[in-house]
């Protein structure tokens, strides 16, 4: 089964790994159903997902979305996730996460403004991996070992991830089992300013005592 989700390279000199041949179904099969998109600075994937690329803008989604904006759900409707999520990114900026739900994982990139977002929905539903290179690319992924895929290098296991594993039988997000590999948590966002991505909070639960 192929996992749903982002694969891809963000930075000056965007991996030379191919997307396409990235293992998404943990078997070693390559994975059919991907959409691909790519220009200067930027190479992403799709599986069973949308891409899009018009002038400096890329982006991709993976997963269903739900848009709490009326005219970008009828965008959404009319031709696609992506060409929405393209709308919402030009009007709102990184505050399209404050008008977008459902069960997602989306990248979007301005190379020109050298500004973009990486988030994952909500409840984390769908999983978002990445790490820096020491040249400055963001890699994304849906699994931790398909970073390393992208790396191109054997993987380093943590000595912390491995004791979080032996202790709590898991290993507690935003670290993984690998050095300098992280995952996205859910309700957090990668938003990048001037190529400098930072992890941010974009949503937090209100629980209220009062309600029915």
């Amino acid at each position: 089964m192929i996992i749903p989700g982002l694969t891809g390279s963000i930075g000056p000199r965007p991996s030379t790994h191919p997307v396409e041949g990235t293992d998404l179904s943990g078997t070693g099969d390559q994975p059919s159903g991907v959409q691909r998109v790519e220009g200067p600075g930027v190479r992403l994937a799709s599986s069973r997902g949308w891409v899009l690329r018009e002038g400096d803008i890329s982006c991709a989604v993976a997963g269903n979305v739900d848009w709490l904006d009326k005219e970008l759900a009828n965008a959404q409707t009319k031709r696609d996730p992506a060409y929405a999520l393209l709308q919402a990114y030009r009007v709102h900026g990184p505050d399209l996460l404050e008008i977008i739900g459902g069960r997602f994982s989306v990248c979007v990139w301005d190379q020109r403004n050298r500004t973009g977002l990486v988030a994952c929905d909500r409840f984390g539903q769908l999983s978002v991996f990445w790490a820096r290179t020491p040249d400055g690319q963001l890699l994304i992924a849906p699994t931790a070992t398909a970073i390393n895929d992208l790396k191109g290098s054997p993987p380093r296991l943590s000595d912390q991830g491995i004791y979080n594993y032996l202790y709590y039988h898991m290993v507690p997000a935003p670290d993984t089992v690998f050095e300098e590999v992280h995952k996205l948590m859910a309700a957090h966002a990668l938003v990048a300013e001037d190529g400098d991505w930072r992890v941010r909070r974009y949503w937090e639960a209100d629980f209220r005592e009062t309600a029915d």
